[in-house]
């Protein structure tokens, strides 16, 4: 449903399957006209396209076929933008879903149960053996 978390990350999972997909046929395409000699797409192309979302197509090709879709130049822009999403994925992503609990508390809720801790701060269980 528009407007909602879910929808958000399932229109960005749409245009990064987009995107890869359409790097990596590019980058098929640039090995096909490497093997019969004719004009190769252009490195900064690619590596544009690595920028804007597509550079898991870029490594796939090369973990899978072996080509260096644009040489090595936008290999290493392809690794670096990969890192780079990732990390701000993390940043950006995994916080929302952590409680909002402390380090020395989750350690003493560990270590002890749950004697000793802030009850209502605990993130709260559903199941079979919640209270």
């Amino acid at each position: 449903m528009p407007g909602t978390d879910g929808f958000l990350f399932f229109c960005i999972g749409l245009y990064l399957a987009f995107a890869n997909a359409m790097t990596f046929l590019l980058c098929r395409l640039d090995a096909r006209r490497q093997a019969l000699g004719e004009d190769r797409i252009a490195p900064g192309t690619l590596a544009a396209l690595s920028l804007l979302g597509g550079w898991l197509g870029v490594k796939a090709v090369h973990w899978f076929q072996g080509h260096v879709a644009g040489g090595q130049p936008v290999r290493w822009a392809a690794t670096g933008f990969g890192v780079l999403y990732t990390v701000l994925a993390v940043v950006v992503v995994v916080p929302g879903f952590l409680p909002d609990i402390s380090v020395g508390e989750t350690l003493t809720y560990m270590v002890h149960g749950q004697d000793g801790v802030d009850k209502s701060r605990l993130p709260k269980r559903f199941g079979p053996g919640s209270d």
